[in-house]
Order: C-alpha cells, then structure tokens, then sequence
C-alpha cells in the first residue's frame, strides 16, 4: 500500500464538514459498536480523540441491545462508527436516537447482501476501513490532519507486512474446516476454500444433523484439525472433536476482546498474526480433497 497523500480535495472537504461540536471540546468523542471497529478507530485516532467501544468485552456483537445509557452517550459523540446492519442489527436505532451524531458503517460497498460480514479479515478490506475512518476524523479534528494521516501511514505499512506474511504462508490451494462460517473474505484472499459447520457466517443455529455430517466427512477424510472461535460453540466443537480424531485450533474472527486480552494488549494485528500461525499447522489438506 502506498501512503496515503491528502489532496487539496480531502482538505477542503475536512473544513467544510468539520462538526460544530468538535470544536467545543477538547477532543472529539468517538463510539465505535464492537471490537473490531473500536480498535480500527483507536489506531487512527492515537491519542487525538477519546474512543469507546459500545459493546462490552466478552459480549458478542451479533445478539447486543444497547442500553438508554449507550444511546444517551452516543448521541453526544461526534461520530459513530460501525460495521453494518448485517453484523450489528442494532446499530440503526442507536444512529436513528442520536441524529445529531454521524453514523458511519464502514463495510458498506465491500461486500454483497446477504454473505458473510466479517470483511475486515481481509486485510486490504481493513485498510479500505481505516480510510473511512481517517476521511470522517479529519472532518471532525481538521487541527490533527496530520496526526491522523501519521498514524494511518503507520497502520497501512502494518497491513502490508501482515498482508505479505500471509501471502508468504502459501496457503493457496488449502481448505479449513471452521466451525462458524466467518472467514470467506479472508480464504478469497489468499486463495483458500472454508468448508464450516454452520450454513453462514451470521452464527446461525447449527443442527444435530449438520453436526453428525461433519463428523462422518471428518473421518472418512482423516481432518486434523477443526478451525473455532475462542469463545463460544464450546458444546458443539466438543461434540465434534470427541467423536473424531480433529483437534481444535483457535481461529479469532477478531468479533470479541475478553478482559484478560485486552489488558494484555491484544489488537486486530497481533490477532490476525496469531490466526496465521494457527493456519499453518491446520489447513493441511487441498480442495481437490475436500
């Protein structure tokens, strides 16, 4: 990725969408939905502006019904950042109870209507989603333009590195068998097929019968490894490594940051690196093999 180089164009659009209310404090005050996003906007906005993640550690941003709380908090902020209705079904009445706020989603255009969400995975997607952001912040801060765009420039030379380690990895040709079905935008990438448990990747209800299929085709194939979460379909991925001779290894979907990981300094980058070394040990067979 090259640096992001602001035209007179940005420039002009910053000054003249600048907020009204940016300018009365001392930072901006952004919100972001879940994880992910919060973490996108945190490493734009540096020390620039306070951010806050709406949905708590530990909580999924699927099934999330903020409280009058949030929607109070939200409709002072200066932007509200998040993925889409798809992901967060609830984000349009936080946005419709603060219609002073700007609501931002940042997958909009980068995906089609009714696939899988979690765009962000890919990485170059997750850069297309920090522009955005940086785009919305200087509107809001045009006094910190340059900070913004430093501290972009930094997260894009982070994409590049993340993006060529993955390239590196030859993971091209493999498939992974995932429990939840998250990571199309990350298997298109880099040339991988996702064969999962679930029917989407919007955390459907899986069937006993889909979970007996998947034990069948788990050992008529001699698969190693099953690809879940770290939280959640515990029971299930139980289910399925008992009655097999898989293993489960960790695939973050980079959705939820539990408390224990976030004072630990977790971040989408060190996730995406962590997934890539599980990926190594565990996509070990070809789609002509599936």
């Amino acid at each position: 990725m090259k640096k992001l180089l602001i035209t007179a164009v940005l420039v002009f659009a910053a000054v003249n969408f600048t907020s009204c209310r940016a300018a009365q404090k001392e930072k901006p005050q952004i919100y972001a939905s879940f994880f992910v996003m919060y973490d996108f906007a945190l490493q734009i906005a540096g020390a620039n502006a306070d951010v806050y993640c709406i949905v708590p550690s530990g909580a999924g941003a699927h099934n999330f019904e903020p409280t009058p709380q949030d929607m109070a908090a939200v409709s002072e902020a200066d932007i509200f950042f998040y993925s889409d209705s798809v992901m967060e079904p609830w984000a349009g009445n936080v946005a419709d109870a603060a219609q002073n706020t700007p609501a931002v989603s940042l997958s909009e255009g980068l995906y089609e209507e009714n696939a899988d969400p979690h765009v962000w995975l890919n990485p170059n997607y997750a850069l297309k989603m920090m522009e955005v952001i940086l785009v919305k912040l200087i509107s809001a801060d045009p006094d910190n333009t340059d900070s913004y765009i430093e501290n972009y420039n930094i997260a894009s030379e982070k994409i590049d590195a993340l993006n060529q380690s993955y390239i590196d990895a030859q993971l091209s040709g493999k498939t992974i068998l995932c429990y939840h079905a998250a990571y199309t935008h990350l298997c298109d990438e880099y040339g991988m097929t996702q064969k999962s448990v679930e029917e989407t990747g919007n955390s459907a209800e899986v069937s006993a019968s889909k979970i007996a299929e998947t034990i069948e085709f788990i050992n008529e194939n001699e698969i190693k490894y099953i690809f879940a979460a770290p939280y959640g379909y515990a029971g299930a991925v139980d289910v399925i490594t008992r009655e097999t001779a898989a293993k489960r290894l960790e695939l973050n979907p980079c959705e939820i940051l539990d408390e224990k990981s976030r004072a630990d300094g977790a971040d989408y980058f060190s996730i995406m690196y962590a997934n890539l070394e599980n990926l190594k040990t565990g996509a070990q067979y070809t789609a002509s093999g599936a």
